[in-house]
C-alpha cells in the first residue's frame, strides 16, 4: 500500500502524521523563541543546588549532578537551571531562574551511557531517554514531564517577559 493510499484510507495514519508535524513545529518554535535554549553552546552552564537553593556554574553534564561543595555520598542535588535576563546576563540582579530540569536516575544512567554531554544529548540525534526530562520552577514541590503538555506550558509560563515587552535573553552560563 502506498503512502497516498494510506493517507486516503486510514484516518489514524492522517492523525498520527498531523500530530507528528505539530510536535516538530512546536519544538522548532520553542527553540527559535528561546524557551528551549540552543544546544550548540559549549562551556559552563547554570545549575541549581536543590539543598542550598543557589545557582552554580559547571561544565556541561546530564542532571542530576554532584554539587562541587556538597557531600560526596547520597544522591546528587545539582539540577540544570534555565536562567533568563532582561538586560545583561552578567548582572546577577537581572537574572531570573525560569525553571529547573533533571532526569530520573534510571533514565539519567541510560542517557549518560549514550552520550558524554548534555549539549550532545539535546542535539538533532534522538538519544534514548531525552524525552523523559523532568522540570519544575524552583518554588514548585513536584517535578513534571518536560515533554508533556503541562511541561511545555510550564516552560512558556516560566519564561519572563521584559518590561519593554521583549523576550528575555537566555543565560547559558557565566
Amino acid at each position: 500500500m502506498s503512502i497516498q493510499e494510506m493517507w486516503k484510507e486510514n484516518k489514524a495514519f492522517r492523525v498520527g502524521v498531523t500530530c507528528g508535524l505539530v510536535v516538530v513545529a512546536a519544538v522548532v518554535l520553542l527553540i527559535q523563541t528561546g524557551v528551549i535554549p540552543p544546544s550548540t553552546v559549549v562551556g559552563k552552564f547554570w545549575y541549581y543546588d536543590l539543598a542550598t537553593e543557589k545557582l552554580f556554574a559547571a561544565d556541561d553534564q546530564i542532571p542530576p549532578i554532584r554539587v562541587p561543595t556538597g557531600p560526596k555520598d547520597g544522591p546528587p542535588t545539582g539540577v540544570r537551571a534555565y536562567v533568563f535576563a532582561c538586560g545583561e546576563c552578567s548582572d546577577a540582579s537581572k537574572r531570573v531562574i525560569g525553571y529547573l530540569e533533571t532526569f530520573d536516575p534510571e533514565v539519567h544512567d541510560e542517557i549518560v551511557q549514550g552520550t558524554p554531554t548534555y549539549a550532545a544529548a539535546t542535539g538533532s540525534d534522538v538519544i534514548p531517554g531525552m524525552q523523559k526530562n523532568l522540570i519544575k520552577r524552583p518554588t514548585d514541590k513536584e517535578w513534571i514531564g518536560g515533554s508533556t503538555p503541562e511541561g511545555i506550558d510550564l516552560k512558556l509560563a516560566a519564561t519572563p517577559t521584559c518590561a519593554d515587552g521583549n523576550a528575555p535573553k537566555t543565560c547559558d552560563g557565566p
